[in-house]
């Protein structure tokens, strides 16, 4: 059985930025198959690798600033992110591109798809804004949705 990875990242302490730490504690309290690992990544670095090499199937939820309004959901597959370098898509020291990057050197290979959600305040906060938190029930659904999909192919 495939095994799929759902990683939650960002920093619980700061707002909208831990979106991504939100949903997995939201999916935490679903029964979920054997073969789906939750993994709260935090602000984590090169340890993530571990985690990423050992699934067939990714799902990556973070905040994500691309310029729409608070609480607007992305799809993406790493084909579809352009990186500039004055570009901020992710919130943390070490973001999207940059676990994109090392998964391209892995020698396992997992398909990734990332749901990024735009902040509205990133500040001291352990709470998400409204318009996040009005959104948590959706990507939680798009969550169980990636999950579903390879199962059907």
């Amino acid at each position: 059985m495939e095994k799929k990875l759902v990683l939650g990242l960002g920093n619980l302490l700061l707002g909208d930025d831990g979106v991504g730490i939100h949903v997995i504690r939201e999916l935490q309290k679903r029964p979920l198959p054997s073969n789906v690992q939750l993994a709260d990544g935090g602000t984590s670095g090169f340890e993530l690798l571990t985690y990423l090499e050992s699934a067939q199937k990714t799902i990556i939820i973070d905040a994500m600033k691309a310029g729409c309004r608070p609480g607007t959901i992305y799809r993406l597959v790493p084909g579809n992110l352009r990186f500039q370098e004055e570009e901020t898509y992710s919130l943390h020291q070490v973001g999207l591109k940059e676990i994109l990057s090392w998964l391209e050197y892995t020698e396992k290979k997992t398909v990734v798809t990332i749901i990024g959600v735009e902040p509205k305040t990133i500040c001291y906060s352990l709470k998400l804004s409204p318009e996040l938190k009005r959104q948590l029930p959706r990507i939680v659904s798009l969550v169980l949705e990636e999950l579903e999909k390879g199962d059907k192919t």
